[in-house]
């Protein structure tokens, strides 16, 4: 019996119609739904009559690995995918005359050129299925006042998208479910969403990670590298939806019905299918050398200044190539400093920084909250403010403290009623102007530090190790801390233990650090989380503590970096090699790598965050062996490969294993058959590239 709801005795789980846990889908191996409404299922309509010959030839057959494109010139790889590309779209029915505006589906080959699996090539001919864990009821929902309020852009906006089909006037009776029209308002720019809500309740909750920069921006930019920004417009326009799926896909405006044959703003699974979608072309790009990332409908390279003339024209003319149209707000002319996701990147200074536009409306937030006094302030309002403040922590990193102060505040409150601040509250949103002007300007280089510190709390007292450490080998002295806490102290949580003895050590040790990056290692999960996420909702004495250690910082200049190590590891005398371990190989197999390459030390690194891993070795050894997955879609791929080649060694391919050994847990851990690879790697390249 599914655990799904029938209609009859709907129920909320969340957000959703239906009860996801437990379920787990065959295809794509995700939790919360099952395979016969998994939208990766799907590859071809069921309806014969939808089907073309072609393109199933096309999406049947073999894929194109990404990796015949590896070890050309840029030049050379980009000449073979245009040759490669035209070939398998000869005789493509949907093909466009020279001049025309080709469409995803018009150029069909050139995505199987460039190693798109048969998931996406569907995607690409049939469009983006919406499979449903059981078909919404026939609901019609009227306008968001939204929608009336900048009707003369709505006019316009369906008008464009009638002239180009991608919308259609259809009868009432077609739609069944018509959605809310609403418009958004993102600075000066409107954007018209449809609010589908009702549709997605019923959809395939889909967990995914998109790229964020906070997560790989480490891996893309690079000091004093050129930027280019390509901006794909129509985007969502652009990607055309599967049949089956337009009757709810509807909404009404001046009488008209209309069905939307493309993907509308406001589906949930729209930002899966651009990452879907966007994964091979991020896979060659790097497999090509050229460091990249992409948020949905934004692309974002990276390249050495003598190569940005010849990049930025090759980058535009792959996405037309697959379809796509690049807007003319693209910044394809290499410079240090470009804004990409509302964040101002500088790689001459390494830092992210907000900007003004964005200060000023956050601001302008806060002032309307404090003008309110000792009245009820708005529950809406703390929620723009909370947003706001939130969306700026990679230029501003303690921004998150005050972002769980107002969601603290914020709850004590409710929508109908409003929030009534105490003083404490007040202040602390009195303080934000002053935090964005101390802290914009965030580094990119997290890994750096000029301080490294072991720290550990015990039942009645902290301690801690501080030392000096190069990228290759050790130095300086190392100095002590050890304090005895408060009997209050001493009934907190380990948690809080913890945050106290890295504000214990700042305080007592952090005047000599002035200026300086410290990382600090805890053997406490949620004290690093706490650290990075601005405290918890859950404890106000948390929070205090971090918004202590903060103040702290921000008055010596102190870049705090905190990192986790297992709790046997987190010790000196273990040496600093642990920090990076992900795993251990059989003996066998590290014989064979240290044959190899002639090099003592071989490191697994966390494979989500290999980079990491890889500076933190660079700290303790001259030269050393990376194995990794062979993933070429994984933002850290085009810099291990650069690595590689600067130490003047080809890779060893180790085959495929099926376990691998977590050191934090003791165990061997079953994986999916991934291909792996050594890399010989040395600090000295390290430090050129990330210092």
């Amino acid at each position: 019996m599914s655990k799904r709801q029938r209609p009859k005795d709907r129920e909320r789980f969340g957000k959703k119609y239906y009860d996801g846990k437990g379920l787990r889908c065959a295809t794509c191996d995700k939790h919360s739904h099952e395979e016969s409404w998994c939208p990766a299922a799907q590859v071809r309509p069921e309806d014969p009559a939808l089907r073309c010959a072609w393109a199933d030839q096309l999406i049947d057959g073999e894929r194109v690995r990404v990796e015949v494109y590896e070890g050309l010139t840029r030049e050379d790889a980009i000449a073979r995918f245009d040759s490669q590309g035209a070939e398998f779209n000869k005789g493509n029915p949907a093909a466009v005359e020279a001049g025309g505006q080709a469409t995803l589906k018009s150029r069909l080959g050139y995505w199987k050129a460039l190693g798109a699996d048969r998931v996406v090539l569907s995607w690409v001919w049939y469009g983006v299925p919406m499979p449903f864990a059981e078909p919404p009821p026939r609901e019609h929902w009227a306008n968001a006042k939204s929608a009336v309020q900048h009707a003369e852009f709505v006019d316009k906006t369906i008008a464009e998208q009638v002239a180009l089909g991608n919308f259609v006037e259809v009868a009432p009776e077609f739609a069944e479910v018509i959605h809310p029209l609403m418009v958004e308002v993102n600075g000066k720019k409107p954007r018209m969403c449809v609010n589908m809500i009702p549709t997605n309740s019923f959809l395939a909750g889909q967990p995914f990670r998109q790229e964020m920069l906070a997560k790989v921006g480490l891996d893309v930019v690079r000091p004093d590298s050129h930027l280019l920004v390509a901006d794909l417009k129509s985007a969502y326009y652009s990607v055309q939806m599967r049949q089956e799926a337009l009757p709810w896909n509807c909404f009404m405006w001046e009488g008209k019905c209309y069905s939307a044959r493309s993907l509308l703003f406001g589906n949930s699974l729209g930002p899966w299918f651009f990452t879907k979608l966007g994964r091979p072309i991020l896979g060659f790009l790097r497999t090509i050398g050229v460091s990249c990332t992409a948020y949905v409908d934004d692309f974002l390279g990276a390249v050495d200044p003598a190569d940005s003339a010849a990049v930025g024209p090759q980058l535009e003319k792959l996405l037309q190539d697959l379809g796509w149209t690049v807007s003319p707000k693209s910044e394809l002319v290499g410079a240090t400093t470009k804004t990409f996701t509302g964040f101002i990147i500088n790689t001459e200074a390494m830092t992210y920084t907000v900007s003004q536009a964005k200060i000023d409306k956050l601001l302008a937030l806060v002032e309307q909250a404090l003008a309110f006094g000792a009245s009820a302030v708005p529950y809406k309002l703390l929620q723009r403010i909370e947003g706001n403040l939130g969306a700026m922590q990679l230029a501003v990193r303690p921004a998150l403290l005050y972002v769980r102060s107002v969601a603290m505040a914020r709850a004590s409150g409710n929508e109908t009623q409003g929030v009534f601040l105490t003083e404490d509250q007040r202040q602390d949103l009195a303080d934000i102007p002053g935090l964005i002007e101390r802290h914009n300007g965030a580094d990119i280089r997290p890994t750096r530090a000029d301080v490294f510190a072991h720290g550990d709390a015990g039942g009645i007292g902290v301690g801690a190790r501080v030392f000096a450490q190069r990228f290759e080998g050790e130095g300086g002295a190392s100095t002590t801390l050890a304090e005895p806490l408060t009997e209050a102290e001493m009934h907190g949580s380990s948690t809080l233990r913890e945050l106290t003895m890295a504000l214990r050590l700042l305080q007592a040790r952090g005047k000599e650090w002035v200026g300086k990056k410290v990382c600090l290692f805890f053997d406490s999960k949620n004290a690093v989380r706490n650290i990075l996420k601005g405290g918890s909702t859950a404890s106000v004495e948390q929070l205090e503590v971090c918004k202590q250690i903060s103040k702290v910082c921000a008055e010596l200049h102190i870049v705090l970096q905190p990192e986790w190590i297992p709790r046997e590891d987190n010790t000196v005398s273990d040496g600093l090699s642990k920090i990076y371990d992900n795993g251990a190989l059989r003996a066998g197999t590290k014989a064979k790598v240290q044959a190899k390459f002639g090099a003592k030390e071989v490191i697994v690194p966390g494979f989500n965050d290999a980079t990491r891993g890889v500076v933190a070795a660079a700290r303790a050894h001259k030269e050393f062996v990376v194995v990794v997955p062979e993933w070429r879609t994984q933002p850290w791929w085009a810099n291990l490969r650069q690595l590689a080649k600067a130490a003047g060694r080809q890779p060893l391919k180790l085959g495929s294993y099926k376990r691998a050994f977590d050191m934090a847990a003791r165990k061997w851990h079953k994986i999916p058959h991934w291909p792996m690879v050594a890399l010989l790697v040395k600090a000295k390249d390290v430090r050129k590239m990330f210092d």
